[in-house]
This record gives structure tokens, sequence and C-alpha cells, in this order.
């Protein structure tokens, strides 16, 4: 199927590559975007005919049309996963010169041990900028072409490597693992973390191990261009005071996210079932973070979610923080598991939620600007308060921060025409 900017390539079984190729060299295509589907897992089926004719066809592909902008495999409409073989990958990166975005969704990267020789000593740079994995796998083949599970370990470990070092202009990556007990190894994250292009990574439906998190937020701590950041964790108080040495340090991070896929104790005694001291590490760790974002002086959005249960007084320590941090601009706290039949707990709640929506909105107008110093003018205050007219909550506020608004400059109080307008 063709359109004005799509080109969609829909593979079976019964697809003639060598047809397909010939149908490229004599029309004429003028797209920027191009789908790939593998419909069938017997597509490949581990043939190195079928994909030698893949990458001539990608070949033929990228001489027709190389203005090709965005290029994505996936397995059609189908939930699992088809086979590709990763010298079409490297193909595409190599052919597509004005390419600038590869979306892999739902195929399992095929390699052989020779395909890891080549990643190590293969020089060709691709001009790629970003790159999408969704739900990717990966399936390693000796030399008598028997399929072999990698490790644990090494989930998607070597289509990382190949893309940090055939990619050197890499600047937004997202990853999310076929199965949530995935993990990535240590210098797979150390690598990631020191990539001088990225400027957005997104890492999910991972298990990282508390080790590998703290390694990796050390290393993060060296790359002061990363601008967004999210990343699944069991979040123990270790992994947190991590996370707070990684945003005290000199970064320009402005939006982060933490996954939480469990609130632990770092020696992971799993025999413990006090619920009193659970309950008082996972505040520890909420007051640890919570402090990191208030000495963090770039930081516009943090997001606290994932799978666990996050403590139902999170809102208050975090609605504390958000009284003296001027930057942070939005806040997400997803606690979709968490339910509490205490209505005291639940009004408190209620109270932290509405002090944060007011603190964020407060710092989204710029807050900063009004309390960094003393020497701010009246003229500025004026026109907060002309920005929240409408808004008396906001209004009473800054009416209370700077009581001297109020006064005409020798100490008279002057009210509007009026009175002062009733809250209901």
């Amino acid at each position: 199927m063709i359109s004005d900017s799509l080109c969609v390539f829909s593979l079976d079984a019964d697809t003639d590559l060598r047809q397909v190729e010939e149908n490229l060299l004599e029309s004429a295509y003028a797209c920027q975007e191009v789908r790939v589907s593998i419909v069938e897992q017997i597509f490949f089926q581990g043939s190195r005919t079928r994909t030698d004719q893949m990458v001539s066809f990608l070949q033929t592909l990228f001489r027709v049309e190389p203005r090709i902008e965005k290029l994505t495999f996936d397995s059609g409409l189908t939930s699992f996963s088809n086979v590709l073989p990763v010298e079409v990958l490297a193909v595409a990166l190599m052919e597509g010169k004005a390419l600038q975005r590869i979306d892999l969704s739902y195929v399992k990267i095929q390699f052989r041990n020779d395909n890891l020789q080549w990643l190590q000593d293969n020089e060709a740079k691709s001009q790629l900028r970003q790159c999408c994995l969704d739900r990717a796998s990966l399936l390693i083949k000796d030399h008598d072409d028997n399929p072999r599970h990698p490790p644990e370990e090494m989930t998607l470990d070597p289509l990382i490597s190949m893309l940090l070092q055939t990619c050197p202009r890499l600047a937004w990556l997202t990853i999310c693992c076929s199965d949530a007990s995935g993990t990535l190894t240590e210098p797979t994250l150390e690598s990631l973390a020191m990539a001088p292009s990225l400027r957005e990574l997104m890492l999910r439906n991972f298990d990282l191990s508390c080790q590998n998190t703290v390694s990796f937020l050390a290393a993060l701590q060296n790359h002061s261009q990363l601008g967004r950041l999210t990343f699944p964790t069991r979040l123990t108080l270790s992994v947190a005071w991590a996370v707070a040495r990684y945003l005290g340090s000199p970064i320009a991070l402005q939006d982060l996210t933490l996954t939480v896929n469990q609130f632990a104790d770092d020696d992971d005694d799993d025999d413990d079932d006090s619920t009193m001291e659970e309950t008082t590490t996972q505040q520890h760790i909420l007051h640890v973070i919570a402090n990191a974002l208030l000495v963090n002086p770039t930081l516009q959005s943090f997001r606290l979610r994932g799978s666990a249960k996050i403590p139902a007084n999170s809102q208050q320590i975090f609605a504390a923080m958000l009284r003296r941090n001027y930057t942070l601009q939005y806040l997400t706290i997803q606690n979709d598991t968490a339910t509490t039949n205490c209505t005291d707990n639940i009004m408190k709640s209620r109270d932290a939620a509405y002090n944060i929506q007011l603190y964020l909105k407060l710092n989204r107008y710029g807050r900063q600007s009004l309390l960094a110093h003393e020497q701010v003018s009246r003229e500025s205050w004026v026109d907060a308060i002309v920005e929240f007219a409408t808004d008396l909550n906001c209004l009473f506020y800054l009416l209370q921060t700077n009581p001297s608004l109020c006064s005409d400059g020798e100490g008279r109080c002057r009210l509007p025409k009026g009175g002062i307008p009733s809250h209901k």
C-alpha cells in the first residue's frame, strides 16, 4: 500500500521478494515513511536465502527513495513476535542516508554468533536520531542455526550495543521489554548512561536489580545533557539515595519518571512481615526523594508510578516539599492499587492534593521569580494578582505571602470597591 507519505509492505510466506523488488524499480515512489509488517513466523524460518533477499529489497528501497525518514518493522496486527534477522536492521541503518527514526514493534531480533563479532568490528555510522523498541526481544542462533535463548541478564544487550555503536547521533531512545522479568547488564546500562548524544531515555517493563540501578544512576551523574529519563526500579533506600545523588549533581534533567515495581528493603529480607517497619521504610524512601527534588534546580516534571503500592501519605510528603520547591511544575503520583478505610487519611490526602495543585500552578506561573530574592518590584506582584484574579486560592496565597500588597505604602489597608469577594 502506498500513500503520499506512507508506504506499507505486508510480508507473508507467499511473498515473492524478488517480484517486490522489481516492482520497486518500475514504480515512482515518493514516501518519507515505510512500514514493513512480517505477518507470519515462517517468513524467515532461519533461511539465509530469505535474509539475503530481504537485504537486497531494502537496498533497492533506499536507492529508489533515498528520502525515507522513518522505518517501522512490526508483526502486523498480531500480539506475538515474528523474527527479524539483525542483518536486515543493519542494512536499514547503513543504507538509509536520510533515516531519522526506526521503530521495532513486537519483533524478535535474530542474532548469530558471527553477527556479534560483526558488531565488535563494524565502524560504519548511521544518521539515526530516534529509535523505539516496543516489546522487542532477542533470539540468538549458533553456527549450526540452532536457536538458543540469550542469558537472562542479556535480554536486549546486543541490540542496544549495536544502536549505540552505529548511531552516534541517537538522541531519543525508548525500550519496552517484551518480558517484565527481563533485565539489562550493568555494562549496557552504563553505556546508555554515558551515551553523549542521548537527550531522552525511556526504559519500560524491565526488572533491574538494585545494584545495577545504583550503578546506572551513578554513571548518569556524568551525563549533564540528558533532559528526560524514565526507568523501572525496586525502590529501596539505597536506590532512593542514588536518585538523590543524581538529582543533586550538575545535570540538566527536566523530566523524571520512576516506575516502581516494588518497595523493598536493601537486604531483600522477605521474612520480615512487620507492617509498621515496612511503612517506616517507605516513608523514609519517599522523604529522601522529596528532599532531593527540593534541592534540584532544573526538574520541571516528576512522576511516581508503577505496580507497587505507593504509601497513602505520599501526597503529604510531596506537598510539604512543594511548599519550598519553586521550580517543579508537574507532579504525578499514581497509586491505583492503594486502598484505605480511614476517613482521616482520606481527608488528609485531599488536603495534600489540593496544596500540591496550588503550588504547581503557582510554579508554572513563575513563583520562583517572585520569591527567589527580596528585590522584586511591586509591579511583578501586581501582575501575579491580575493573572490569578479569578482564582481565590492563589490570590489568598499571594496576599498571605506578601501582605504589603493590601496597603497603599503608608500602612493603610486598601480594599477593592464592593469589598472583599466571598469564597463559596
